[in-house]
């Protein structure tokens, strides 16, 4: 069975600077180091720098967010998670179709949050095998 990582760094890109974000300290608790990048050229610059477990795209548009996830993905094969507060079928399909692992909708409990964390760490460990 493969090793899920339980710590580690996750790199949070947060372009909203919205302060009440829980992540952080949810992550921090569960026995990750949650790096928060305030902007995408910061957080582009840590993932070169750190290489990160995890990806975290909490962004003030889903736009920025598809976008930043886009970008990741041509340099990365680090897992995406994007965490948003819409809803709406067509912005979750169209995150996943541009390269995103997950989407979590906001609000989201801690819980459930350090669950999903998990299991897409735990899909990144699987052997390539296993989808061949």
């Amino acid at each position: 069975m493969p090793r899920i990582p339980l710590a580690g760094d996750i790199l949070i890109f947060r372009a909203d600077s919205c302060a009440s974000s829980m992540v952080p300290a949810v992550l921090g608790e569960a026995g990750w180091n949650a790096i928060v990048a305030e902007s995408g050229i910061d957080g582009l610059r840590q993932l070169c720098e750190r290489e990160p477990s995890l990806v975290i795209i909490e962004m003030a548009t889903e736009s920025q967010g598809q976008a930043l996830c886009q970008c990741i993905k041509r340099v990365s094969n680090v897992p995406v998670m994007i965490l948003a507060s819409r809803s709406r079928a067509e912005d979750v399909i169209q995150s996943l179709e541009m390269g995103a692992d997950d989407y979590v909708i906001k609000p989201v409990s801690p819980a459930v949050l350090v669950a999903k964390v998990r299991a897409c760490l735990r899909r990144m460990s699987w052997p390539r095998a296993c989808f061949a």
